[in-house]
């Protein structure tokens, strides 16, 4: 891939903007709709989590106030930033309704968030 872009600070051809780049409804929309690999996980071997410079404290701190607080804007912070893969954790975790830790850039209060969202629209769009 030559990284060539057409536009000045556009993303190169093959590659996704960062997740934390898109605007909430965007990210919320390409987190939640449907894709053709359900079960595919390989994309856990690319997440930056999982490396081993990385405290998995981060992810999955005990608490949701104090020191827990800056666990967890830290590890968004990764995700957000640095992960590859941030878009397919974050639908993982939205889809198979992951209770704990920091999954795609989101804690469990900003998925709890999103699927209140989610809801609220379908009610809306239904009636």
């Amino acid at each position: 891939m030559s990284g060539r872009t057409t536009t000045p600070g556009a993303v190169p051809v093959g590659r996704m903007a960062p997740f934390a780049v898109l605007s909430r409804e965007e990210r919320v929309r390409r987190a939640t709709e449907p894709r053709g690999e359900r079960n595919d996980r390989s994309w856990r071997a690319e997440a930056e989590c999982a490396k081993p410079e990385h405290d998995s404290e981060a992810w999955f701190p005990v608490g949701n106030t104090g020191p827990a607080m800056l666990l967890i804007q830290d590890a968004k912070d990764i995700c957000n930033h640095r992960c590859p893969v941030v878009e397919q954790c974050a639908a993982f975790a939205l889809r198979t309704g992951m209770p704990d830790g920091v999954w795609g850039g989101m804690s469990e209060e900003d998925r709890k968030t999103v699927k209140r969202r989610a809801a609220r629209r379908r009610l809306r769009e239904g009636s």
